[in-house]
């Protein structure tokens, strides 16, 4: 278990273990999203000292490109596998989740899209936010809900 650093004004608000990071070709032990950053940590060996060390990388959610409005966050099939794909303004970025990628990566878009409105604030359509919301209090997600939603944050 990792000890989180946040800022004084972060919280956490998702987690999930043994993620790839399909961009670094990399497998991390926790990807965590706050209100402020996504971070990726993972176990790193030097072969120098012979010992592990705890490596985090970091991605600012302001740094998300938005189009319309809208950060471009989205599920995707990228090396053969469904990711969660993250443009940033430096380049874009792919995790793949070992447990139920069907289901995992919307509520990840969802979460990273609400963070985001929250910190700049949007003119949105309130059912859609709505629709955020709720899919982020569901424990448990019906795959072709999960679908469709993915399908309106694009489309929004």
């Amino acid at each position: 278990m990792y000890d989180y650093k946040f800022d004084v004004d972060e919280e956490l608000i998702l987690e999930s273990d043994e993620v790839i990071w399909v961009s670094q070709d990399l497998q991390i032990d926790y990807l965590v999203l706050t209100n402020k950053k996504l971070y990726c940590m993972y176990e790193s060996y030097n072969k120098k000292t012979k010992s592990t060390t705890i490596e985090t990388d970091e991605f600012l959610l302001s740094d998300i490109v938005k189009i319309k409005g809208q950060p471009v966050v989205k599920q995707k099939r990228h090396e053969g596998d469904l990711c969660l794909q993250v443009q940033f303004k430096k380049g874009i970025e792919f995790f793949h989740f070992f447990d139920s990628p069907k289901e995992v990566t919307p509520i990840w878009i969802s979460a990273i899209c609400e963070a985001i409105e929250e910190k700049t604030p949007l003119v949105k359509k309130e059912k859609s936010a709505n629709e955020t919301t709720k899919i982020l209090q569901t424990d448990t997600l019906d795959s072709s809900d999960s679908t469709k939603r993915n399908e309106d944050i694009q489309a929004d």
